[in-house]
């Protein structure tokens, strides 16, 4: 599928397998970088799990941001390369608004942190009320 994709796309491969990562903020590994025909840079992330759902949008959003910020290179274009694990068959998905999904990935990530930081949400209050 990935041969077949680079192929149809023409585009050169220029970094498979990229840990990428910000201290304090996540880490995870960039399937392929490529060089289009106009000379751009494009993350291309592969799955081949049953289905594809918007929270890949978001994580990928964020490695397209942190590759930015470790290399200092432009990524001028994500996508999310949906491959059959028993055919050479492709469905690409264009992820077209990386900003709104990087805002969703800072609130997800404040929710997370705010559920995780072992302060009392709730106080019981032990006022008794007279009736």
């Amino acid at each position: 599928s990935a041969e077949k994709a680079v192929g149809e796309y023409d585009v050169g491969p220029v970094a498979f397998e990229r840990r990428v990562g910000l201290k304090g903020e996540g880490a995870g590994t960039v399937d392929l970088i490529v060089r289009n025909r106009k000379g751009e840079l494009e993350l291309w992330d592969w799955k081949s799990s049953n289905g594809i759902n918007d929270y890949y949008a978001i994580q990928t959003s964020v490695y397209k941001r942190f590759f930015e910020k470790m290399t200092r290179l432009k990524i001028a274009r994500v996508r999310i390369m949906k491959i059959d694990k028993w055919s050479d068959k492709i469905k690409i998905y264009n992820v077209p608004n990386l900003k709104e999904a990087e805002k969703a990935f800072k609130a997800v990530s404040q929710l997370y942190d705010w559920i995780n930081n072992n302060e009392e949400k709730l106080i019981e209050d032990k006022t008794i009320i007279k009736i």
